[in-house]
């Protein structure tokens, strides 16, 4: 449609430069007019729909109103029922070339904006205004996402690492930091990390595997090995994680041992040794992590960003209240409940809030007008046994 509008204006443009220089314009406007109306009609521009709702928004607008007025391109009974039943005018491209010469330069700048060639189309103004629309639409949507995944984040490090080191909560804040791409961000991570280690400590790796073969040649171990293997068990590092905590130990006890009466350098290997230490720390924290990181993508998280907090906060109690049932089928379709318990409430709270209860929250709902009993005996009979009217004999056949 843009690209349609695009093309009008051009021929608009071209139009009314050709009307002050051709002499059929000048003899006889009339026939001229037909000409170029046939000629559009075989380009499929016909007819111009000016949109003078839009022009009559500002000054400018207004004053190109007056231009077309007064050149006869439009009738002043036609802007007010155009206005009034807020539809446009349309203009035969004919006549529009036959009348162009009386309008002004900035008549025919308002009106590339504000006119279009397909019936029911949109200006070029109104184009602009529309994407601008969508793009506030989806700026505010992104804030919106972002801001949720943040209290997701945040949620999630605060309720179910609760104990988490400051290492830990490191690298769980990058993990985290889009919760719908945990499985991607931990892996991610977790290879740079492994990356970063072996590249940056080469040196490192490199003297503990010498010590390692010179020990296993000779016999005789180096004291930083005989210490490893004392606290695992009496065995050499073997796996990849073992090598790289033993890469650490190894270049340490080497450093303490060289630069006992060097301080500077001994300082400088002790800056080393923390970048080290605190990169295998970051390591071994995801790797200590990864279950419990893994288990809550398959599913809590999917559950935080369809809930509102207060809608989260809801399923939980919905799936405790069910966990008390003594109806084993009951206990297994807790949380399949509870999201339908949840995001119920959460779209009974934002009616209250439109309705004017504003900081209405799920739980608000959930506490107002839910009671959750599993094992509620009434009359004598429980679960789906019991009659909703309580007051009506089943048996009976009612008119």
């Amino acid at each position: 449609m843009a690209e349609q509008n695009r093309n009008g204006n051009a021929i608009m443009q071209a139009l009314k430069q050709d009307a002050v220089s051709n002499k059929m314009a000048k003899e006889n406007p009339e026939l001229y007019g037909k000409i170029v109306q046939a000629q559009g009609d075989n380009v499929g521009v016909s007819t111009a729909y000016v949109n003078v709702n839009e022009m009559v928004e500002t000054e400018e607008g207004q004053q190109a109103i007056k231009n077309m007025i007064d050149s006869g391109l439009v009738t002043q009974e036609e802007v007010s029922k155009s206005i009034e039943a807020n539809a446009d005018i349309p203009v035969p491209i004919g006549k529009y070339a036959q009348l162009s010469g009386g309008l002004t330069e900035e008549t025919v700048k308002a009106l590339e904006e504000s006119t279009y060639f397909t019936r029911g189309g949109m200006s070029m103004k109104t184009l602009e205004r529309a994407k601008a629309e969508v793009e506030a639409f989806n700026n505010n949507l992104v804030d919106a996402t972002e801001k949720k995944a943040q209290r997701v984040k945040e949620s999630i490090i605060r309720d179910e690492f609760e104990d988490a080191s400051d290492v830990d909560r490191e690298v769980l804040d990058q993990v985290f930091a889009n919760p719908t791409q945990v499985k991607q961000a931990y892996n991610n991570l977790y290879k740079n990390l492994v990356q970063e280690y072996r590249e940056n400590y080469a040196s490192d790796f490199d003297n503990m595997d010498n010590d390692i073969k010179e020990a296993t040649a000779s016999g005789v171990e180096p004291q930083w090995l005989t210490d490893y293997k004392s606290n695992n068990g009496g065995k050499a590092p073997r796996t990849n994680a073992e090598r790289r905590r033993a890469a650490y130990h190894s270049s340490v006890a080497k450093a303490q041992t060289a630069f006992a009466d060097n301080v500077e350098a001994l300082n400088q290997s002790n800056i080393h040794h923390a970048d080290m230490e605190h990169t295998l720390q970051q390591i071994e924290s995801l790797e200590h992590l990864h279950d419990k990181i893994f288990t809550l993508a398959d599913n809590d998280i999917a559950l935080r960003m369809q809930l509102s907090k207060s809608g989260y906060d809801v399923y939980n109690e919905v799936v405790k209240a069910i966990g008390e049932s003594t109806d084993r089928k009951q206990r297994e379709t807790a949380k399949a409940n509870a999201l339908l318990m949840a995001q119920h409430a959460d779209v009974m709270a934002q009616y209250m809030r439109q309705m004017g209860r504003g900081g209405y929250t799920a739980m608000d709902y959930f506490r107002d007008s839910v009671r959750i009993n599993m094992n509620a005996i009434f009359n004598g009979e429980d679960g789906y046994k019991q009659p909703f009217n309580y007051n009506i004999d089943l048996s009976k056949k009612y008119q």
